[in-house]
């Protein structure tokens, strides 16, 4: 079970659109089997899925169609206890979501919802299926039980079985227009500038939001020194790559990627380019003019292919050092 917040709260502005189109399943008595929220991470996917399975389960649904956030439904849900409301993920991270996860949640929905409304099976990171977990999945998707609703979110669209993506109504979200997001996030009151919060995320507001922890912001400044002193041949590659175990995975490979394009950048003096790392710049500036440029782009290629592997149980160590190794290399030129 998960907790899920009444959808009372308002809904961000970026996703009003997605919301007026959710909630005209409901207008028109014609919702969905099946909604794939797809998208980059921070942007809002499972906040919306999460308000409109709200909807979807209230007993008491206000004009606009959304939750009342008081009737005993709500109350269940916030309280991460709605007997329909079923959420399945990886167990672990880097794990893939089993068929036997699936199995037991087909299993419950032969039974009849609790309550009047519907029931809602929530999965998160769906492309992380594994092969007998996606088939037993779409055998349910052929048959699917009355009155049972089914939100698929994921990142990595492409990874999923087109033979599910095709019995699906997909919902994409994307980045936000910038200034959107800059006028919500100034009014999080951040502790540091929206704009270079936002530039560090590629623009995902609620990524934003939780970078603005100090600790975060400190953590990137000591792997950008890290990654300088491998560049200056001060630190072994082999030995950073050990101390980076520790870390979050999907931020780390995008500051390195972020560093290595703003890198591109200087060297091609695309001044009219955004750069995302304005605090860095002076250093990567001065980077850039020993920079291998054919080593760099293989080095793209590799995070590239990092970012998407890295959910999956590669040895992450052997990552670190090959990614490291190859920054190592294109500095000596």
């Amino acid at each position: 079970m998960v907790t899920v917040t009444a959808a009372e709260q308002p809904i961000l502005p970026w996703l009003e659109p997605h919301w007026h189109r959710l909630s005209s399943y409901l207008q028109q008595q014609r919702v969905p089997q099946a909604l794939l929220f797809h998208g980059p991470q921070g942007v809002g996917k499972r906040t919306i899925a999460k308000q409109f399975a709200t909807s979807l389960l209230c007993v008491n649904r206000q004009p606009d169609y959304s939750s009342c956030g008081q009737c005993r439904s709500c109350r269940l849900l916030q309280a991460g206890t709605h007997p329909d409301f079923l959420r399945i993920c990886p167990e672990e991270p880097g794990k893939p979501i089993t068929i036997n996860q699936i199995r037991e949640i087909i299993a419950g929905m032969n039974l009849a919802p609790q309550y009047e409304t519907y029931r809602v099976i929530f999965i998160e990171s769906a492309e992380q299926m594994n092969n007998p977990a996606a088939n037993a999945f779409l055998k349910y998707l052929e048959e699917p039980t009355q009155r049972s609703i089914i939100f698929l979110i994921t990142e990595h669209l492409t990874k999923l079985p087109a033979t599910i993506v095709s019995r699906c109504q997909k919902m994409f979200v994307n980045t936000p227009d910038k200034q959107i997001s800059l006028a919500w996030l100034t009014r999080q009151n951040p502790a540091y500038a929206p704009e270079f919060l936002l530039a560090l995320v590629n623009g995902a507001p609620l990524q934003a939001v939780k970078t603005a922890d100090e600790s975060l912001i400190l953590r990137r400044k000591t792997c950008f020194q890290n990654w300088l002193a491998v560049a200056q041949n001060k630190r072994h590659p082999i030995e950073i790559a050990q101390e980076w175990l520790e870390l979050p995975e999907q931020p780390l490979i995008f500051w390195l990627t972020s560093w290595l394009i703003d890198s591109i950048r200087c060297r091609f003096n695309l001044s009219n380019q955004r750069f995302y790392n304005l605090d860095f710049l002076p250093a990567l500036q001065e980077l850039s003019q020993g920079l291998d440029l054919k080593g760099t782009f293989t080095l793209y290629d590799l995070l590239l292919s990092a970012r998407e592997q890295h959910s999956s149980q590669i040895n992450k160590q052997l990552m670190w050092e090959e990614i490291l190794v190859q920054w190592y290399q294109i500095n000596r030129s």
